[in-house]
């Protein structure tokens, strides 16, 4: 295998620029990175590994300015043959954001006191997981779809992102007693979706929900079914 050769300039370059108007002891912390390795690596001294390239990406400020875990891997000396193999890490930490995103809506069921269970898909693989939930002597099916997207820095990739998205939305049926939530972790993506919607054209019981990965919560939810006076499930 050969060495690893470290483009010294350009990692400390993209690592200042993530740092945005933030020390670079808070940058660490948000990457859940040791300041004092970080330091080590932006002087030189430490060649990241692929894993804490992508954890460098990943942090929120990072997405949000357009930085890719491939512009760290490729300043941090790796070939082409290894960032590929990095993509399979990014799939893994998509499937622990599916199930971190179950564990946090049922530990909402939990606190509300509704009486829940996991509903069995089979092979519908529209949506990623549902309950049927048992609130004031109403059965109601909420469906969970999940958009999540970690490196979203083009301009034609943002717009991809934007119109499947509300595709997704207006293509819900409107179903007796179900109610739908689409959760995303993009928050300029949440903001543009709820802003420009027409809710007319939203004929199921909708809301769409951004979540929080940091601090493990749904942070924002906003319902788009013509007023909301359907939805009887919420994430907040």
């Amino acid at each position: 295998m050969s060495a690893i050769v470290v483009n010294e300039n350009k990692l400390a370059e993209l690592i200042s620029k993530a740092c945005g108007p933030r020390s670079l002891s808070e940058y660490s912390r948000a990457c859940g990175i040791s300041p004092a390795h970080l330091s080590r690596v932006k002087s030189g001294i430490c060649k990241p590994s692929k894993k804490m390239c992508f954890k460098l990406a990943s942090e929120r400020y990072a997405k949000e300015i357009g930085l890719s875990s491939q512009e760290f891997l490729i300043a941090a000396g790796y070939n082409g043959d290894e960032i590929e193999s990095t993509k399979e890490f990014e799939a893994v930490a998509f499937q622990q954001s599916d199930v971190i995103t179950l564990g946090i809506v049922s530990k909402r069921l939990m606190l509300c006191g509704c009486t829940y269970q996991l509903l069995s898909l089979g092979e519908n693989k529209e949506v990623d997981f549902a309950f049927l939930v048992s609130q004031d002597g109403t059965k109601v099916r909420w469906e969970f779809v999940l958009s999540f997207s970690y490196q979203i820095s083009d301009y034609v990739a943002r717009r991809n992102a934007y119109y499947y998205n509300l595709g997704r939305i207006l293509s819900f049926r409107p179903l007796q007693n179900t109610q739908y939530t689409l959760i995303l972790n993009d928050e300029a993506l949440y903001d543009e979706l709820v802003q420009e919607i027409n809710r007319y054209m939203v004929l199921a019981n909708v809301s769409v929900a951004l979540i929080d990965f940091e601090a493990m919560e749904i942070k924002k939810e906003v319902v788009l079914d013509r007023g909301g006076r359907n939805m009887k499930l919420s994430l907040i």
